[in-house]
């Protein structure tokens, strides 16, 4: 197991309170959790407001977790079925301007999602019994277990990021985020 993820953002988060000592189980239920509680945060606000000392809006938020949950599940299926190699990193802020965050209407990026998170879950669940290790640049070796987490805490935070917009820009934003 990793201690990439505590290191880095403390245990729990100092931001979001995400736990990195929670079960496989755990992790994935936390994972199954994170649409819904993206539309909770979102509620009607505008999902095109933008808190002043994040980089995007809180819909952009939404499209970056579907992408970069998509990505780790391709991931993850590709080693499952046999692939091998170091894992290439990905620009977030690069992917971001290439789909134009800011443009994606809110029920695009949500349906994509959810539909991201399912594939997170559908891969995790088909490599279960065999050894997936990923090699990340800034992390090093990342058993499965540490891939869900560090994905799910992305997820996770970024929710606790879409609350802290709302609230910024006047009204509730939904219940804080709980691991």
């Amino acid at each position: 197991m990793s201690d990439w993820g505590a290191e880095k953002y403390g245990d729990p988060c100092s931001e979001c309170g995400f736990v990195w000592t929670t079960t496989h189980a755990e992790t994935l239920a936390l994972l199954a959790s994170i649409p819904a509680r993206f539309r909770e945060a979102l509620g009607d606000h505008d999902a095109s407001a933008r808190h002043p000392d994040l980089t995007w809006s809180a819909g952009a938020y939404v499209a970056h977790v579907g992408d970069n949950l998509h990505i780790f599940a391709e991931r993850i299926a590709a080693l499952d079925l046999g692939a091998y190699g170091d894992t290439v990193p990905y620009d977030p802020d690069q992917l971001a301007e290439a789909r134009q965050y800011e443009h994606i209407p809110i029920l695009g990026a949500l349906w994509s999602l959810d539909h991201a998170v399912a594939d997170m879950i559908e891969a995790v669940e088909h490599s279960a019994g065999k050894v997936i290790t990923m090699i990340i640049d800034d992390r090093g070796p990342q058993n499965i277990t540490d891939i869900i987490r560090t994905t799910t805490h992305d997820a996770f935070h970024h929710v606790r990021d879409v609350q802290r917009t709302l609230e910024t820009v006047g009204g509730s934003a939904g219940e804080s985020a709980k691991a």
